[in-house]
């Protein structure tokens, strides 16, 4: 049910992470949203992809990693708002079972 996130070296995340808390990008919040979201943090997560979805509407990744960090927090209507948003930047037929298998559907 856990969605794969897109991984890179540990070196290479602790160098983004420490140079990004110094120089805010758009780069920063997506990037950012992904790791709290590894971790567990998923009220940060909601917040920075939520940020990064108002600076760069069309970024399906953070997209499908925000309806998923929803629903994990048991939050279905903002899961299923954010996954049929997901749908009309990407179909992805995968986002929609996984959203189900979490007992979220899709709006009629």
């Amino acid at each position: 049910m856990n969605r794969p996130l897109r991984r890179c070296s540990p070196r290479r995340r602790r160098l983004f992470l420490s140079s990004s808390k110094r120089l805010p990008t758009a780069w920063r919040d997506p990037a950012l949203g992904s790791e709290v979201m590894r971790e567990g943090r998923l009220a940060e997560a909601e917040a920075h992809l939520a940020r990064t979805l108002e600076r760069m509407p069309a970024l399906i990744a953070a997209c499908e990693n925000l309806a998923m960090v929803q629903a994990y927090r048991g939050d279905p209507v903002a899961a299923r708002r954010t996954g049929d948003r997901c749908q009309e930047i990407f179909p992805d037929p995968d986002l929609a079972k996984d959203l189900a298998g979490m007992g979220v559907g899709q709006s009629p």
